[in-house]
């Protein structure tokens, strides 16, 4: 087939029929075409204005857990040690050890996800090119919007720079099936699924579901084009056989010991809540019938109203193939995360489920601004601006600011309930949450470390030669983190905490804040 004839199938059955003067999206009384021309720098400059001021909000909360952990990957003596001993792969966190050679400002080291996460808006307000420039400002203004993302973009973890690199991915496979010659495309696309590789295992699941899909569009062209788009996923594909099965040594997760809960009908509706935003609606819902009693159910049922009518003119078309081809590869990427979980271990989690959003919403904004009928475009664009403003109520009013486990408060409320000849005994990890803004409490704190997988009877013989050697008036000051107990682990612990009373200390509860407890033994 001539490279015409490839762009011609790309043109019907990803982008939609392709375009002549007698094609919707070409038409001067589509929305696209009715813009005025100012508007065609001015409405993605708003987009990208609002996506950077919301993700600068309360950009110097605490660090949490997770974040904890890419400062230690970052920090380690031994990054290379660091980085084989961990489940992902090593690119951001040497990124982050470089920022932090300039910086020790943990909101200023988050500039980096938030100009990744605004990136990736800029990526999808200009996807579609100038003919189906509103197509994009749909995807770019839902993604600028949707709470999950928003929420990468103001952390020191690598989503936000995967979201990125996932963009960019789907961005050159678009112009590469358009034209199957351009090596530009064919680079772009190896690369930066390259860097994504470097990133996070999870690329995996994306990497086969854009090749399947990329590679089905242009089944009709001749097989030497084709196997050169083929050779485009090869490089990532070795970089995620290399990282899993040869560099990182964490990545088969013990299941007794895997904090996610398995995969059931609840928490898939849990999941797809977090990720659709539909959590932030039914917060609005909430606060509104606290205002007005019976509110609640009319801000829901305008909302899923808004969203059916949203969906319906997106998939609801003949002239939708383009848009069909995205939600196919949004739904194969879930599902694939699904079955891995079902099949090995479970990882279903709205982080982990969120890149399938990035071609469910570039579907949705095409569908769209694609639909032949004026007045249902109109509608259905204004209810998808509704659906997006609704979802940022709940950050903008400040609830979305406060960290999961606030590891600043947790370093305070430490600091001012031990004393200097006290021992600190820190369960299971619970030091990862000092380190970033208590690092020097190994200086002033004598310190004991407890794993809970440890033979128990080693550990409580460590606590009597602690107790034995404590200096008059000091005491013993725990802070351990429930919600990752097991039953054995709490068995564990529990073991521990009778132990201590046992020896003639007197419990007392200190301070207790998100799933952290700080608890006192003191007395003879």
């Amino acid at each position: 087939m001539s490279g015409k004839g490839g762009r011609r199938d790309w043109a019907e059955s990803v982008v939609g029929s392709p375009i002549t003067i007698s094609d919707p999206i070409a038409r001067p009384s589509t929305l696209a075409g009715s813009a005025s021309r100012w508007l065609r720098w001015e409405v993605p400059a708003a987009i990208l204005a609002f996506a950077t001021a919301v993700r600068l909000l309360g950009l110097d909360k605490s660090l949490w857990l997770d974040e904890a952990s890419s400062y230690l990957q970052a920090t380690a003596p031994d990054f290379v040690a660091a980085a084989r001993a961990y489940d992902h792969p090593p690119l951001y966190y040497a990124l982050l050890r470089t920022g932090l050679h300039a910086t020790r400002s943990f909101p200023i080291l988050r500039l980096f996800s938030v100009g990744c996460g605004v990136g990736a808006v800029a990526v999808f307000c200009f996807f579609f090119g100038a003919r189906q420039r509103v197509a994009g400002w749909y995807a770019g203004l839902l993604l600028a919007a949707s709470p999950a993302f928003v929420l990468n973009s103001q952390e020191l973890r690598q989503y936000a720079l995967l979201s990125l690199e996932f963009a960019l991915a789907l961005w050159f496979a678009w112009r590469l099936v358009q034209d199957s010659r351009s090596t530009r495309a064919l680079i772009g696309l190896a690369s930066v699924l390259a860097l994504a590789a470097c990133t996070h295992l999870v690329t995996s699941f994306f990497v086969a579901a854009l090749g399947c899909v990329t590679l089905w569009q242009q089944r009709r062209e001749p097989l030497d084009r084709l196997g050169r788009v083929a050779l485009c996923f090869v490089p990532a594909a070795l970089l995620l056989w290399f990282f899993k099965s040869r560099f990182l040594t964490q990545t088969v997760m013990d299941p007794a010991l895997w904090w996610m809960p398995p995969v059931d009908a609840e928490l898939l509706r849990y999941v797809f809540n977090e990720i659709t935003g539909w959590t932030s609606i039914m917060w609005v819902a909430d606060a509104s019938d606290g205002l007005l009693p019976g509110m609640a159910t009319g801000v829901l049922a305008v909302s899923t109203l808004a969203a059916a009518l949203v969906v319906w003119t997106a998939w609801g078309h003949r002239s939708a193939s383009s848009a069909h081809a995205l939600l196919a590869m949004a739904l194969l990427y879930c599902g694939l995360v699904i079955t891995y979980a079902l099949a090995v271990v479970p990882i279903v989690w709205p982080r982990i489920m969120l890149p399938g959003m990035l071609p469910f919403m570039l579907g949705l904004g095409l569908g769209v601004a694609t639909n032949p009928r004026a007045r249902q475009r109109a509608a259905a664009g204004a209810a998808a601006v509704l659906l997006a403003m609704t979802m940022m109520v709940p950050w903008v009013s400040g609830l979305a600011w406060e960290p999961l486990e606030p590891l600043r408060a947790v370093s305070d409320a430490l600091r001012r309930n031990s004393k200097p000849a006290d021992l600190l005994v820190l369960i299971d990890g619970a030091d990862w949450a000092l380190e970033p803004y208590w690092p020097e409490y190994k200086e002033r704190r004598r310190v004991l470390k407890v794993g809970l997988a440890e033979p128990v009877e080693q550990t409580l013989a460590a606590l009597r030669a602690a107790r034995a050697r404590r200096p008059p008036g000091s005491a013993f000051v725990l802070l351990y983190r429930s919600d990752l107990f097991s039953e054995p682990r709490q068995d564990v612990l529990d073991e521990i905490m009778s132990s201590i009373s046992s020896g003639g200390m007197p419990v007392e509860k200190r301070w207790e804040k998100s799933a952290y407890h700080i608890v006192r033994f003191h007395g003879p």
